[in-house]
């Protein structure tokens, strides 16, 4: 997320693209469906970085819950 949001500071697409690319990658690999296609889906859109916070942030809470039934 730091990534996608240095590239909104920067205006950069490049940065954006890869990033996006990045996050995409990591979240299907964890089945993290949704977030992987916000990834997908807004490549060249520095305008989606709230819905992908907002998406990473229920990941994050879904996996703590996950590691802490787990404990």
């Amino acid at each position: 997320i730091e990534q996608l949001e240095s590239a909104v500071s920067h205006n950069s697409i490049e940065q954006w693209q890869h990033a996006a690319h990045t996050l995409k990658g990591g979240a299907a690999s964890i089945g993290a469906e949704v977030l992987a296609e916000l990834a997908a889906s807004t490549k060249n859109n520095l305008e989606c970085l709230k819905a992908i916070r907002d998406e990473l942030s229920r990941v994050e809470a879904l996996l703590k819950c996950h590691i802490n039934k787990a404990a």
